[in-house]
């Protein structure tokens, strides 16, 4: 019966660890590279910042039906966008 109990609390334990590792990758958002375009805000839903640990800072657009997208937090037409969600 203890063996069962310490397979279980193993068990339970590695799915913790899992599932804790996944949360904070998740978490760590970094852009890769930055969308040059413009884009409509009209299409932008939200936005979210990149992680902190991130080689480059940049803002995440959330789109309606279009994939989330970087854009570089400096541009003027970027802070507008942000600006309307505040």
């Amino acid at each position: 019966m203890t063996q069962m109990m310490m397979k279980a609390s193993v068990a339970v334990v590695t799915l913790f660890l899992l599932f804790s590792s996944v949360a904070v990758l998740a978490s760590e958002l970094c852009c890769t590279r930055f969308n040059t375009d413009k884009i409509p805000e009209n299409t932008v839903t939200g936005f979210k910042s990149s992680s902190k640990e991130c080689d480059e800072r940049g803002v995440i657009f959330e789109r309606n039906s279009d994939p989330d997208i970087c854009v570089d937090p400096s541009l003027e037409w970027v802070k507008k966008i942000i600006i309307g969600f505040q």
